[in-house]
């Protein structure tokens, strides 16, 4: 055996290892392991865990869990990870707004901005950014509710990985928002 061909095997071996542990790293053709995700993807990750950690929303905590799990799977269960991304954003805004029954942009256009113009009055440039994001995070919504519903298919349709790391990312922007607006209201 020669040694390209040995390296190749070692590469195989270690990514199916990677792979069955469900690590978040990768072996490129080089023989280089790195985060299957980019930084940025995986530093809001973190942030969102962290700051889901500091309170009690631990349903939400869980949500976002299981999203990794659905992420690293090979192959790579993208219509779970945004239907848990999503769930975790969804478990925040009933708890922030109990009266509603489930996160839809109609319901984010009415409480949230609500809520925000409330928040921020006499503050401008803070309530107009703020509220440019509630409407950056209905468009999520619908975006997100693509994969959350099968209308009427045989098979769940998958996003591609390229969707579903942007529906991720994002999700895990909006849900980090989210639990730091709730956390202002209770402390």
């Amino acid at each position: 055996m020669t040694i390209s061909n040995r390296r190749g095997c070692l590469r195989q071996e270690y990514s199916r290892i990677f792979d069955e542990e469900c690590v978040g790293y990768a072996i490129d053709d080089s023989g280089i392991v790195r985060r299957r995700f980019d930084e940025a993807f995986e530093s809001e990750r973190t942030n969102t865990i962290l700051t889901l950690n500091a309170g009690d929303l631990a349903a939400a905590l869980e949500h976002v869990s299981s999203v990794d799990r659905m992420l690293l799977q090979v192959p790579m269960d993208g219509r779970s990870a945004v239907r848990g991304i999503f769930d975790a954003a969804e478990n925040i805004f009933r708890i922030m707004f109990p009266t509603q029954n489930s996160l839809n942009s109609a319901a984010i256009r009415s409480v949230l901005q609500s809520s925000i113009q409330a928040r921020f009055e006499g503050q401008s440039p803070e309530q107009q950014a703020s509220l440019k994001t509630v409407r950056s995070f209905s468009e999520w919504i619908d975006a997100a509710h693509f994969y959350r519903h099968a209308d009427g298919q045989t098979e769940p349709s998958q996003p591609s990985e390229m969707t579903t790391v942007v529906l991720v990312g994002q999700g895990y922007s909006f849900v980090r928002w989210l639990a730091s607006l709730y956390h202002e209201q209770h402390n």
